[in-house]
C-alpha cells in the first residue's frame, strides 16, 4: 500500500525516539533491578541456614542470573508492549510516538513484526549499544529494528492524520465472531 508522502520534522522525531528509548531502558533497568532484589531477598531469607560455601557459590552465580533476568525483561518488555499496545512502548506513549507496519498500516503490529523488531533491539543491545547509533548515520533515520521488521516510527498525530486517512479500517463485522451476541 502506498502511503502519501507527508513530511515530519525528522530531527524532532529522532529526538523523541531517543527520549522514548531512554525512558524504555530506564523501565527495563528498574524492572530488572526489582526482580533481582526480590531474588536476593529470597536467597537471604530462605537459605541463611546453608553452609557458607553453598551461600558463596550461589552469590558468585548472581551475575549470570542478573544477565538472564535482564535479557528476559528486555525481550519481554519490547515484544509484549509492541504486540499488545498498538506498536507503542511506555516511552513511545509518553512521547507520542507509534510503530506501524508499512505493509498493513491499518492493522496493529503482528506477532512476526513485533518479534523481528524486538530481535533488532536485542541485536543492537548485544553489540554494546553501538548499532543504536545507526539512525544518526542514515538519511532516512531508520534503525536496525525498523529494517528487521519493515516498520516505521512516526508521531501518533501524524499517523492518525496522514496514514490512517487513506487506509481502510477493519470493521467489527469483518472479524470472526466467537460468540453469538443474540444468545
Amino acid at each position: 500500500m502506498e502511503i502519501a508522502k507527508a513530511q515530519q520534522d525528522s530531527q524532532l522525531l529522532f529526538k523523541h525516539r531517543v527520549y522514548a528509548f531512554t525512558f524504555d531502558m530506564m523501565m527495563i533497568g528498574i524492572t530488572s533491578k526489582l526482580v533481582m532484589l526480590t531474588y536476593t531477598s529470597f536467597l537471604k531469607n530462605f537459605f541463611h541456614q546453608l553452609r557458607y560455601q553453598v551461600q558463596d557459590s550461589i552469590a558468585t552465580g548472581l551475575p549470570v542470573i542478573h544477565f538472564s533476568v535482564l535479557m528476559t525483561v528486555f525481550f519481554s518488555y519490547f515484544f509484549l508492549s509492541l504486540y499488545t499496545s498498538e506498536g507503542k512502548t511506555l516511552g513511545k506513549m509518553v512521547f507520542g510516538l507509534r510503530v506501524y507496519s508499512k505493509e498493513k498500516p491499518e492493522l496493529h503490529l503482528g506477532l512476526g513484526e513485533s518479534f523481528r523488531r524486538t530481535m533488532g533491539y536485542l541485536v543492537c543491545y548485544a553489540t554494546g549499544l553501538f548499532l543504536f547509533a545507526l539512525p544518526m548515520l542514515r538519511k532516512d533515520r531508520r534503525g536496525l529494528p525498523d529494517m528487521f521488521s519493515s516498520t516505521e516510527v512516526v508521531f501518533e498525530d501524524f499517523f492518525n492524520e496522514h496514514i490512517m486517512k487513506g487506509a481502510d479500517k477493519v470493521s467489527d463485522r469483518e472479524q470472526i465472531d466467537l460468540f453469538d451476541e443474540a444468545a
